[in-house]
């Protein structure tokens, strides 16, 4: 199979499986002239992470979408949320990944979690639905702070109930 057979099957897969294709609203708006793209387009998406080797060939993509831009060093940075299963797997096993791109559209991060869905990004900040922890680390923390162009991330904790929209 060829891959653009791939990733026509991908883009009919997400279909099928109702997959959210609307880009999030974001906190800041991508700035092509910085080099992040612009994800609406959510057959772009599919074929950036592909073809750069982010999604894991030994696995099966079943989720992705752009959950926000965020602001490093007045640079944009694209924030994904990523799903696959992993293939012949007794029981479907997933693997849920936070995928930050740089500027230039290359993986920068891959941070894995378990029920802690991103929710949304203030400049330099990713909100998670709940607590995770960093690889290495016995800290824990709902709120991802990106620093030193991306590549540091500190976690800190923040009672999100009142910003939500749902709390006022």
């Amino acid at each position: 199979m060829s891959r653009l057979s791939v990733l026509a099957s991908s883009a009919v897969m997400f279909a099928l499986l109702g997959c959210d294709t609307s880009l999030q609203p974001s906190s800041t708006t991508a700035n092509p002239a910085m080099g992040t793209a612009d994800f609406a387009d959510q057959s772009r998406l599919v074929k950036l992470v592909l073809e750069t080797g982010i999604a894991e060939p030994d696995r099966s993509l079943v989720h992705l979408s752009h959950i926000c831009n965020l602001t490093i060093d007045q640079q944009t940075y694209a924030a994904i949320d990523m799903r696959e299963l992993v293939k012949g797997a007794i029981v479907p096993r997933g693997v849920n990944q936070i995928i930050v791109l740089n500027p230039g559209q290359q993986l920068l991060q891959r941070i894995e979690y378990g029920q802690s869905h991103p929710l949304f990004c203030e400049k330099n900040k990713l909100y998670l639905y709940d607590n995770i922890t960093l690889d290495g680390s016995t800290e824990e923390g709902n709120v991802l702070t990106f620093t030193d162009s991306g590549f540091k991330v500190t976690l800190s904790q923040e009672d999100l109930n009142q910003r939500l929209p749902l709390a006022k």
